[in-house]
């Protein structure tokens, strides 16, 4: 998926949860995701559902998917205060 897609499918994500920041799509916004969002954090933060979710669920729900690597970038994205997580 190109950088402008996923970032868009972000905002959209980010929208549907509401977020203390508000979603404006303009390119100053999608400036904004890019700095705090790798495109892979990105796509990963699309793919989650709106309730909260363990790891292992998550995880079995996502085909062919590495356990290990996925609580990896979300331990990277918790660091970075873009997730929860307990």
């Amino acid at each position: 998926m190109r950088n402008k897609e996923i970032y868009s499918e972000l905002a959209d994500a980010l929208s549907i949860r509401r977020g203390h920041v508000p979603v404006v799509k303009c390119d100053e916004f999608y400036a904004l995701l890019k700095e705090l969002f790798t495109k892979d954090e990105a796509e990963l933060t699309c793919k989650m559902p709106l309730d909260y979710i363990s790891l292992t669920d998550f995880t079995r729900n996502m085909e062919g998917a590495d356990k290990k690597a996925i609580e990896n970038r979300m331990e990277i994205m918790a660091d970075k205060g873009l997730l929860l997580a307990e």
